[in-house]
């Protein structure tokens, strides 16, 4: 249980990393973007529940062929993003990210650029982390 405890966390820092760099690039200046919420520290909560959506996801579908679970952990993970989005802005009236003006955007919450990003992390998670990771948690 423990392990699952500290992949989530390691989402949630890998998600902060991605974003203040994204942004900081973006900016031309370093930009902080971590979690207000919590202490500011450096952690994204949304990175941390869809890291383990998408690792329980490959678990789930492992027994199918290759492209079938990426194809369905893809899907969950831009699902997430897209109620995650209503929900975030549900309780606290404000939208932290928006795709309106990007290409194929659903509702500003989700779109084709996003949904092609997802699609590499999906892949990379599954053909070179997946098996460390479930090797660490076996050991726990």
């Amino acid at each position: 249980m423990k392990g699952i405890f500290f992949i989530g966390l390691a989402f949630g820092f890998s998600g902060f990393l991605i974003e203040s760099v994204g942004a900081s690039i973006e900016n031309k200046q370093l930009t902080y973007k971590g979690d207000k919420f919590f202490w500011n520290i450096p952690f994204l909560p949304i990175y941390s529940i869809g890291g383990l959506l998408l690792h329980f996801s490959i678990k789930y579908f492992e027994s199918y062929p290759s492209y079938i679970v990426i194809a369905l952990s893809w899907f969950n993970v831009s699902a997430w993003e897209y109620f995650a989005g209503i929900i975030s802005y549900k309780i606290t009236k404000k939208k932290y990210w928006n795709y309106s003006k990007n290409f194929l955007s659903i509702g500003g919450w989700v779109c084709a650029k996003s949904a092609c990003l997802w699609l590499f992390f999906v892949i990379v998670y599954y053909l070179f982390l997946f098996q460390c990771i479930e090797k660490f948690l076996s050991t726990q």
